[in-house]
């Protein structure tokens, strides 16, 4: 049994999967204690390297893009601004709110934290999402399409009229 251990953790680290290679004692153990089957216990290894790649993946996207950094409620300084229960917005980050379809405005002045906390509220949103992208035309834009020009409803570049080449003409003045 040392050597099938010792052939996959070989494995693990060939196929760069340190997460997994992590988690595979912890969850052989799971396994031998009849906790998890075995396909739960492949799947538990795969997702734990899957979890780290996108974790990973998101955070060399962020660093390519040059945003600002990813705002917390973690990372809020409370102390700066002594007028927010701290509890309160913990109390918020859990989401409940949503399931209470209540809304959440954060109102003050310039610089106080509001878009502080609204990046952090949306990024827990965000994290247990599933994000559907759809593309294409709009719907609504249909009922008024005669309205909308021509090169918008067909997605075609705009042409620029061609330069004129030579001297602008002169004016003619005419007085009365």
């Amino acid at each position: 049994m040392t050597e099938l251990i010792d052939r996959i953790s070989a494995a693990l680290v060939g196929l760069k999967m340190p997460r997994a290679l992590e988690a595979l004692g912890p969850t052989l153990r799971r396994l031998k204690q009849g906790e998890i089957t075995a396909v739960e216990a492949i799947d538990a290894l795969l997702s734990e390297d899957c979890a780290l790649r996108e974790t990973r993946r998101i955070d060399i996207a962020l660093r390519t893009a040059k945003l600002l950094p990813v705002k917390t409620v973690e990372s809020f300084d409370f102390a700066f601004q002594p007028s927010l229960d701290r509890e309160r917005i913990a109390a918020l980050a859990q989401l409940d709110f949503i399931r209470r379809r209540e809304t959440v405005h954060f109102l003050g002045p310039l610089g106080t934290g509001k878009s502080h906390l609204a990046t952090a509220l949306l990024d827990r949103l965000h994290h247990h999402a599933v994000v559907v992208r759809i593309e294409g035309a709009s719907y609504r834009p249909g009922k008024h399409a005669d309205l909308i020009p021509e090169h918008v409803r067909t997605n075609a570049p705009i042409t620029p009229p061609p330069k004129k080449r030579g001297r602008p003409k002169k004016e003619t003045r005419t007085d009365d």
